[in-house]
């Protein structure tokens, strides 16, 4: 992609798409020099809270609203800086799942940043996430934090239906690594034949309520999408003898394997000095890998001195050694509660997912382990990132009062806060 595209590209790309998609509804005064980062599926712009629209209900100030909006929008751009996404006619994109925790209100005098991510996932739904900061003290400072899924796809004049853009499964990718802690960087590719031609700005904002408890359940209302069908296959499908087979979405996958950059994480360490960060790289030495961006977060169980550590590999023998570490079919099993939970239970290494996503997968599978839904749960052990993004799993695993008694007895302030204010939000009927 650098071949293709340098950083001021990358920037105006940026711009471009934040001023057409109406960001100075928010930010009046935005311009490109309010960019401070534009790469590959990553973004970040700075405001002033003087400089943005004052529109809270209560008194002077921003609304969660409009922190949620700007938050979205960001995460959203950061989709589109990609070589191959060029925001042609027949390009499109739907982002869905907008989820938005809000930790404190900006003050006046505070640079305010704007952080937005993209993770690619499988089966053409990827991850967005953002992060409103401040920085005091050399010390960063959160207002705000949200993610959503996205779906792109190519559409055609003479198709019947469209053409979702997906990441290659061959590549190794089966499961979703987390928008909120990972930068996962897949290369999404397609034909120059279906992506030419001028951007198609989505200009409408959001429209969304915000709850009592600080979360929106942001549910954008956006602009109707043409109707649009696919292209014409070569070969049809019987049907009984009632003719033509009705036309399935073509699937497209695109091949990654010249950017193996993936992020990972050795979950559940007990320690008492997190900050030697002695075990995981321990381990690292063993399998001769160096991690970079190495950080941990503290697991939030009612065990004491249990941590997650992240980190990112860069090369592909680098991958492949951590790959062969982690049991993703064994999901299940390693995120149970009471294993977590257990005295000298064993770390485990894993696809880097946040604390509110670990938190939603030990609920599910706190529920797959009582099959309390067979149908709902039947494909849990082949395909965890699927019922991550999917909301009726969750919803169905905590409609259950023993599952959401046993995990709750098992968290500890911090976790039951991740439930109430990002976990039970994603829950979908």
């Amino acid at each position: 992609m650098s071949a293709l595209m340098d950083e001021n590209q990358l920037k105006q790309r940026a711009a471009d798409f934040l001023l057409a998609n109406n960001v100075k509804a928010i930010v009046p005064k935005f311009s490109i020099s309010d960019l401070t980062l534009a790469k590959k599926r990553e973004v970040s712009f700075f405001t002033k809270l003087e400089d943005m629209v004052e529109d809270k209900m209560d008194g002077p100030g921003v609304s969660k609203y409009s922190l949620a909006t700007l938050g979205h929008l960001g995460s959203k751009c950061s989709f589109t800086l990609q070589a191959t996404w060029t925001g042609a006619p027949d390009e499109r994109m739907d982002q869905n799942h907008l989820c938005y925790t809000h930790m404190r209100d900006p003050q006046p005098g505070e640079l305010i940043h704007v952080v937005g991510k993209c993770t690619l996932g499988q089966s053409g739904i990827n991850q967005l996430s953002f992060e409103i900061m401040t920085f005091q003290d050399n010390m960063k400072v959160t207002y705000a934090t949200g993610t959503s899924s996205l779906t792109a796809y190519c559409t055609e004049e003479s198709a019947e239906s469209p053409i979702i853009l997906t990441t290659a499964t061959e590549a190794g990718l089966d499961n979703l690594t987390d928008p909120v802690s990972t930068s996962s960087a897949n290369v999404l590719s397609t034909s120059s034949s279906s992506l030419k031609g001028s951007s198609s700005p989505d200009t409408s904002l959001p429209q969304e309520v915000v709850q009592p408890d600080g979360t929106v359940p942001l549910e954008p209302t956006l602009p109707a999408q043409p109707e649009v069908v696919g292209i014409v296959p070569i070969l049809r499908r019987p049907s009984d003898g009632q003719g033509p087979a009705p036309k399935r979405r073509r699937h497209v996958s695109f091949s990654i394997d010249d950017d193996p950059k993936i992020d990972y994480m050795l979950c559940n360490v007990e320690t008492s000095t997190p900050r030697t960060k002695k075990l995981l790289m321990d381990k690292m030495r063993e399998l001769g890998v160096d991690p970079i961006n190495v950080c941990f977060e503290a697991l939030p169980i009612s065990c004491r001195n249990r941590y997650v550590f992240y980190f990112t590999v860069l090369s592909n023998e680098e991958k492949s050694a951590v790959e062969n570490l982690v049991e993703e079919k064994q999901w299940v099993e390693k995120f149970a509660v009471q294993n977590l939970c257990q005295f000298n239970s064993k770390p485990f290494f894993f696809k880097s997912l946040s604390i509110s996503r670990i938190v939603q997968t030990i609920f599910l599978s706190e529920a797959a382990q009582r099959k309390m839904n067979i149908e709902s749960f039947s494909t849990l052990h082949f395909d965890l990132s699927e019922q991550l993004i999917d909301g009726r799993c969750i919803a169905t695993a905590i409609k259950n009062k023993e599952v959401e008694e046993t995990v709750m007895r098992h968290l500890n302030k911090q976790g039951k806060a991740f439930f109430h204010n990002e976990v039970k939000p994603r829950a979908s009927s």
